[in-house]
Parts: structure tokens; sequence; C-alpha cells
């Protein structure tokens, strides 16, 4: 039984039991490198973090074309992996079919769209991150545009930039969000460019780049143009000073721990795992010298509200 992703969705009877001998095994699969200080980076660290806590024998693949993705999850299937994770909505159709034919094999989707006995979702609340950045960005604009670059037009991306749009609102009505879909997670080139274009076509002086590898050609670009970035998903301030301003925070090594947990204690089952900032998943991190006191204090208050109830996201 399939069912797609729903608010409060949950697949009943599919609980898992623990094992209960030898060693558990947990893979990774992503369609981008390790290497590139953001999503895929996020998602090792937490491989490398199951492993340590609860003593997993770990594998990944990276860089995964999507021609070879079903491959890459029936490999790991057939080698008796546990656990196996997917870094993205677009692993969803691929991890669905192999599913199906491992029915003892348990998946998780980070950000995934459809769940079954055997495969949750490990998902973050992008419309809450996005709106951070956007009341951040709202505070910190003096032009009155802010820009929004997008890796691909999947669920994940169009939450951030649909909450980015209500922050920004909410804070700054009178500015405007120009947003772009850069249609790739890897093209560093291709990001610069975006930034360029809107920082010298649309006067838009701070940009929250949620496109994995493509937010480092961003960076790139508003740094020579002295505009601003808000980072993601890691606290990138250190990355860029001066240029990045603030990072909103999204653990993905957390959101895999907990998935993780539930297969050792035999609880994994076909449900929605979310990320928020009620759970210590989503945070703001350091803010950078440009910013000044009365913002950080208004981003205080907004996190508050948000985890209160006060401010209502759906």
């Amino acid at each position: 039984m399939v069912l797609v992703l729903a608010s409060g969705i949950l697949v009943a009877g599919c609980r898992r039991p623990a094992a209960d001998e030898g060693q558990l095994k947990m893979a990774l699969v992503l369609n981008g490198p390790i290497s590139d200080g953001g999503w895929n980076a996020n998602a090792y660290a937490g491989l490398k973090l199951a492993e340590e806590t609860y003593g997993f024998e770990i594998a990944y693949s990276e860089s995964v074309q999507q021609s070879d993705y079903e491959t890459a999850f029936t490999d790991y299937a057939n080698q008796g992996y546990d656990l196996i994770i997917a870094n993205g909505f677009e692993f969803t159709d691929a991890v669905m079919t192999v599913a199906e034919n491992f029915p003892e094999v348990m998946f998780g989707i980070i950000n995934g769209g459809a769940i079954a006995e055997n495969v949750a979702i490990l998902g973050f609340d992008n419309v809450e991150a996005g709106y951070l950045a956007g009341a951040f960005a709202g505070l910190m604009t003096e032009t009155g545009y802010v820009g929004f670059v997008g890796g691909q037009e999947v669920p994940s991306i169009t939450d951030a930039q649909a909450g980015m749009e209500m922050g920004l609102a909410a804070t700054n009505p009178e500015a405007e969000l120009i947003s772009v879909m850069a249609g790739s997670w890897d093209d560093v080139a291709k990001g610069k460019e975006i930034a360029l274009s809107m920082i010298t076509a649309s006067n838009v002086d701070v940009i929250f780049p949620f496109a994995s590898a493509v937010n480092t050609g961003v960076i790139q670009g508003a740094k020579e143009k002295q505009a601003y970035v808000i980072g993601e998903p890691n606290d990138q301030l250190a990355l860029a000073p001066g240029t990045i301003i603030g990072s909103v925070l999204q653990s993905t090594p957390d959101l895999i721990l907990l998935a993780a947990g539930k297969v050792v204690d035999g609880t994994f089952e076909g449900e929605v795992i979310s990320g928020n900032l009620a759970n210590g998943v989503q945070n703001m991190g350091t803010y950078g010298d440009e910013v000044p006191e009365d913002v950080r204090t208004r981003m205080s208050e907004i996190m508050e509200q948000i985890k209160s109830g006060e401010i209502s996201l759906r």
C-alpha cells in the first residue's frame, strides 16, 4: 500500500522489529557531492552521526545520476542494508519502486513525496524556514528588493519560497521578492549568474539561496556586488563574513539520527518525521556584525511566536 504525502499521514501496521543480532547497516544515496558544504554534506554528517551513535555499518553513493537511482537503491537492498536514506524529493519514484520489492528493508526519503509501509519521509518545515529567511531579509533590506534562488521546482523548494513571501510581508510589506529557479542543484556558475542578474537588474540587496551547491555561486556573485546572503542549512557565517549575514539552520543530521533510532528500537514505520523550531531541528544561526541588535531581538521574538502558535504558517 502506498500513500502520497499529506498532513498527518501514517501507514499503520508497518512497525519493524529491532535487529536481534548482527550489526545494523545504513546507506545513503545522494545526487551531488558530499563536499558541497550544504545539503549533501549535511546528509553525510547524519550518516556519520548514526555510525557514531548507534554503531551502524555505513556506506554512501554520491553524485548519482537520475538514470542510476533505482540501481543504487537495489544494490544496497541486495547487500542487506537495513536502512537506506535518499537525500531529496527527486528520489521518491525510484525509492517507491525499489521498496516494493524489498519489504524488509527500510527507506527514508529526505523531503520525500510519498510513504509506504517501509518508507518514511524525513522532512523539514520548509515553509517555516522560508518564513524566517523572509522576515530576516525584510528587516535587513535597504532597497526593498530581496531574492530567492531555488534549485528545482519541487515541494521542498516551493514551500520555502511561499514561506519567504509570508515572512517578507510580515516584516516589510512594501518589499518585493524576486524568485528564480536555477534548474540545478550543482551548477555553481548558474548560481553566480542568477545572483549578479538579481543585483544588477532588480536592485536586490539580500538573497536567500535554497539550492545546495548552487548556493556557492550565489554567494560568489553577492560578494562581488556587495550584497547580502542568508545562508542555509548550516551556520555559514564564517564562509563569507561581510556577505553572509546569518543562516537558517536545518539539521539534517538530527533528522537522520531520528530515523536511525527508530530502526534500532524497532519503531520505524511509514510516517512523516518532521523537523521544526519546536523540536530544535530548525533555528537561526550566528548573525554577522552587520545585523543590528534590534533585528536580532525581533527575530528572536518571531521564533518564539512561531513556537507558541501566535504566528500561524498554515
